[in-house]
């Protein structure tokens, strides 16, 4: 299963200082979902600084990732069901992804650079 889904969440519960339980509601295709998940947070985790030049520019011929960083970036771009459209592509920093078989839309990219990940949503097309 996709890990993004939209969904009309119909409520979230704190079940312990540091865990909150997300029930379901309607899906975006009108479908009524039983599905629930627990979000758990620990503070004890270091997840280090987020550097601020690590951005998604979108383009007319497709889209890149900028960053400070030398290290090449994973990449997955998901379409508004979750379906992956790309998956595990390596790219170096600033390298174009053309994206042109994708009809214009909206979509979901998740990048990882090093301990670094980032997940934005990105309009591509006319």
């Amino acid at each position: 299963e996709s890990p993004f889904q939209v969904m009309d969440l119909r409520g979230v519960a704190k079940v312990s200082e540091n865990a909150w339980i997300i029930c379901g509601g309607i899906k975006e295709d009108g479908i009524v979902s039983s599905r629930t998940l627990r979000l758990e947070y620990d503070s004890s985790v270091d997840v280090g600084e987020f550097d601020s030049t690590f951005n998604l520019v979108v383009k007319d011929e497709g889209i890149m990732i900028q960053s400070n960083y030398n290290d090449q970036i994973q990449i997955e771009i998901f379409n508004t069901t979750g379906q992956a459209v790309i998956e595990k592509l390596t790219v170096n920093p600033s390298e174009m992804i053309k994206l042109e078989k994708l009809s214009p839309g909206v979509y979901v990219c998740r990048y990882y650079q090093g301990s670094f990940s980032k997940v934005e949503r990105f309009y591509y097309g006319n």
